[in-house]
């Protein structure tokens, strides 16, 4: 009984928030390295390092929801433009974006890099931004404030336990 207290109290989103916390602090990291980028060669290879690791742990975070989160919640929420078909699709995004970005960066690495390199690079990198603003924010904080009321007692309690599990076996996205 106080086992289903519990995890009636404890949200999805406590138990994600410390990844959610860390692709935070990376995509700050990756906000600052930016704006220095096309100044010096120095400041965008750690941008475009910055912007793997973003990549490693959006990755990473996907891995869990698919082995996990997803295959719970699509019974409940998967219909067509359902938040579990939303939160995939903001995840296809972001890998375009992480991928248009490394593009961009790679022909501004370029020996002789033209403004309009760098201006794409910015703009690439500025998508980046907004679509993991976009993925933390509403499609992610929907999916999980609606799972939140949608389970409880028994399935809740092993869908936590099984996040939980997840979690801790994760790699730390540090490659």
């Amino acid at each position: 009984m106080a086992r289903d207290r519990e995890a009636n109290e404890t949200t999805l989103d406590r138990i994600l928030e410390p990844d959610r916390v860390e692709l935070r602090e990376a995509t700050h990291r990756f906000s600052g390295l930016l704006f220095r980028a096309v100044r010096s060669k120095a400041d965008l290879a750690q941008a475009v390092e910055a912007a793997d690791r973003l990549g490693r742990l959006a990755e990473r975070q996907a891995r869990v929801e698919e082995e996990v989160l997803f295959p719970e919640l699509s019974g409940l929420l998967g219909g067509p433009g359902g938040p579990v078909e939303r939160a995939r699709a903001e995840r296809r995004r972001l890998a375009r974006s992480a991928r248009l970005f490394r593009e961009a960066a790679q022909r501004f690495e370029a020996e002789f890099p033209s403004p309009e390199d760098a201006r794409l690079m910015g703009q690439r990198g500025h998508e980046l931004l907004r679509v993991l603003a976009e993925k933390l924010g509403a499609v992610d904080g929907y999916l999980l404030r609606v799972a939140d009321g949608a389970l409880r007692g028994p399935a809740r309690l092993a869908l936590l336990d099984r996040l939980q599990a997840a979690l801790s076996k994760r790699d730390d996205g540090r490659h």
